[in-house]
């Protein structure tokens, strides 16, 4: 369902963005995601203490975009390269996560879904980065 309803608005979203933007977001979100995905297999320690604090960060990050929207204090583009580093975090979280739970048909499929959902909303953050910063916003 996810997929589907990305499918359907990711291409609005890209018709808008200059496709060097597009190139270098999708080259910067793949690099981004085998680093993280190494590192979630090599700092387990790290990634061990760090997915409380990580959920607190995407809901302050939330709550903090909400209320920029009404009340403009902070560059959208310094909210999206907050973004795009939480996601590479939760990137390797989750990898770390994979790594440690039970191998069952039901783990494999949440655990992809985590990282597909962190890949994802890593990319469109780092377009809106890019188009923001070109813009100079």
């Amino acid at each position: 369902m996810v997929s589907i309803s990305m499918g359907l608005l990711l291409p609005a979203f890209l018709n808008k963005i200059s496709p060097d933007i597009v190139e270098h977001s999708l080259i910067l979100t793949m690099i981004i995601t085998i680093v993280m995905s190494i590192s979630g297999f090599i700092f387990q320690k790290f990634y061990e203490k760090i997915g409380g604090i990580l959920m607190i960060a995407l809901i302050t990050l939330i709550l903090f975009s909400i209320l920029n929207y009404f009340i403009p204090i902070v560059k959208l583009s310094y909210l999206d390269l907050t973004g795009a580093i939480i996601f590479s975090l939760f990137i390797g979280y989750y990898v770390y996560v994979a790594s440690k739970v039970e191998k069952t048909v039901l783990s494999a499929i949440t655990c992809a879904f985590d990282i597909y959902l962190s890949i994802l909303n890593l990319f469109v953050d780092l377009m809106s980065y890019f188009s923001y910063s070109s813009k100079g916003m």
